[in-house]
């Protein structure tokens, strides 16, 4: 598994430091949602529950920020292939 620091989104900072830091921050709200079900010591149904309610919703700005970025993104650079392919298949 590769640490936080050596993820191509991490790395994607020095050439475009808007949208790579646009993403970390939604992934830290991802991220915060876990910490509350751990910290809330959440059973699995319960966490699951939490994940529904919270989690979908960043999921969808999530899509919908990579779908107003498109456009400015070179279609076949990583981050171009990356948001056409989450855009296209509806993956979160």
């Amino acid at each position: 598994m590769l640490g936080a620091r050596e993820t191509p989104l991490y790395e994607a900072q020095s050439s475009d430091l808007m949208r790579s830091t646009v993403m970390l921050a939604y992934i830290r709200l991802l991220y915060d949602v876990e910490r509350e079900a751990r910290d809330m010591k959440l059973n699995g149904e319960e966490r699951l529950a939490l994940r529904l309610a919270k989690s979908v919703r960043i999921l969808d700005d999530i899509k919908a920020y990579l779908e107003r970025e498109r456009p400015n993104v070179l279609p076949k650079s990583p981050k171009g292939k990356r948001a056409a392919t989450r855009c296209r298949t509806g993956k979160r």
